[in-house]
């Protein structure tokens, strides 16, 4: 069988598009006039209620065995991932808690907050649980404001409006 030049050029562009270099200063966002809503089939379904129900205390620290398999795992997913610094927490309904910072040299920390926070120019978000306020605090903000200064500020006026969780 013989190639056609027609055939040659497809390849040639088919392997171009494949070795294309896309750099961070060639991206241009996306600006969307307005938004459309969702109009596909249901993404999963609704979850039964009983599904949502928690019962049992989370308070009190879990088991001593259960802690060090935690911070071994802990120091398992460091290492593989080289992250500097990793924070987990688990809570376990009628049994308790456990949280903790692992570095890079190796020492474990307690925290008084878990969270995550992220965010693109334009909009910025945080979810954390506050350990001694035993509170959820959740900021959504569309700006380059602070979610985590806004949630920090929240959190602050539980109880008395003491700073416990800083």
């Amino acid at each position: 069988m013989t190639l056609k030049p027609i055939q040659y050029t497809v390849m040639f562009f088919v392997c171009a598009a494949v070795t294309s270099v896309v750099n961070a200063a060639d991206y241009k966002p996306v600006k969307c006039d307005q938004p459309l809503a969702y109009e596909g089939p249901a993404l999963h379904p609704a979850l039964p209620s009983e599904t949502l129900e928690i019962s049992g205390s989370l308070a009190g620290e879990l088991p001593a065995p259960l802690v060090a398999r935690l911070e071994t795992a802990m120091k398992q997913a460091m290492s593989l991932t080289h992250a500097p610094v990793m924070t987990a927490a688990i809570a376990v309904p009628g049994q308790g808690s456990w949280n903790a910072t692992l570095k890079a040299d190796g020492s474990v920390s307690a925290q008084k907050r878990i969270g995550h926070s992220g965010g693109t120019p334009g909009a910025k978000a945080v979810v954390a649980y506050s350990l001694a306020d035993k509170a959820f605090v959740a900021v959504a903000l569309n700006t380059d404001g602070s979610a985590e200064a806004t949630a920090n500020l929240l959190l602050k006026q539980l109880g008395d409006g003491s700073s416990r969780s800083e």
